[in-house]
Parts: C-alpha cells; sequence; structure tokens
C-alpha cells in the first residue's frame, strides 16, 4: 500500500556512471471511490527521473510524493533504465516511507525493494512492478 508520504531511491551498482536522465519511474496511481469502485489517475505521471549523473556503488533519492490529499493506496509504475557501455550489475529500486512527512526516510538501502534490473552490457530496459 502506497503511505502518505514515500519516495524512491535508486541504487547503481552497474560498475559505470549512470548519464542525467538515464533512471525514470511512471506511475498511474488509484484509489477507491466512496462506492468501492476503483479510480485510477488521470494520466501517466513520473515518479522518480535523474537529474544529472549517478555515479556506481551511489545512491540517488527522488522527490518525496505527498500522498496525503490524493490518497492512492497503490499503482502500476514502470522503472526504466538506460545503461552504459560495459556495464555489469544490477539498478535496484527501493521504496522509502517517512513517518514524518518526509523529514525522516529509510535509511540508503533500507526500505522495500520493489524492483531490480540486471545488465551485462549496454542497453535500455524496463520492468514494471506494483505497489
Amino acid at each position: 500500500m502506497l503511505p502518505k508520504t514515500y519516495r524512491f531511491q535508486i541504487m547503481n551498482e552497474t560498475g559505470q556512471t549512470l548519464a542525467d536522465g538515464a533512471v525514470t519511474i511512471k506511475a498511474v496511481r488509484y484509489k477507491f471511490t466512496s462506492g468501492g469502485a476503483v479510480s485510477y489517475e488521470g494520466s501517466e505521471g513520473t515518479a522518480f527521473s535523474t537529474a544529472g549523473t549517478t555515479a556506481d556503488d551511489a545512491y540517488l533519492n527522488g522527490t518525496t510524493q505527498d500522498n496525503s490529499a490524493n490518497l492512492y493506496v497503490g499503482g502500476h509504475f514502470e522503472l526504466t533504465v538506460t545503461a552504459p557501455a560495459s556495464a555489469a550489475g544490477n539498478v535496484t529500486c527501493y521504496l522509502q516511507r517517512s513517518t514524518d512527512g518526509g523529514t525522516t526516510f529509510d535509511g540508503d538501502g533500507l526500505g522495500e525493494i520493489v524492483a531490480a534490473i540486471n545488465f551485462t552490457t549496454s542497453g535500455t530496459k524496463v520492468k514494471t512492478f506494483e505497489i
């Protein structure tokens, strides 16, 4: 279930630096109406996008998502990663929760693993997941 306040965190273990814009997460979230029907977000939105490069063996935190007004309970997410030549290893995506409105989140690598993509060479890969 999506919490009131959350963000995504990426860990790059490909052995290479990921370029600006190499990682994105798109989302279509949903909630239930008062009648119990599923109500989807109006259109796909960006839940995470890298701004700048991401070094090897480094974590990158996404923007804090405030869910207190929309009250989404879940969503369908699409992680897209473009890795450079000689990439060999994983890009791991974590869901980090905050109970204090976004001041404190899970520590690096301690959030819930929601997706991972393995690379053995360069390329673009897509992994969908649901929360």
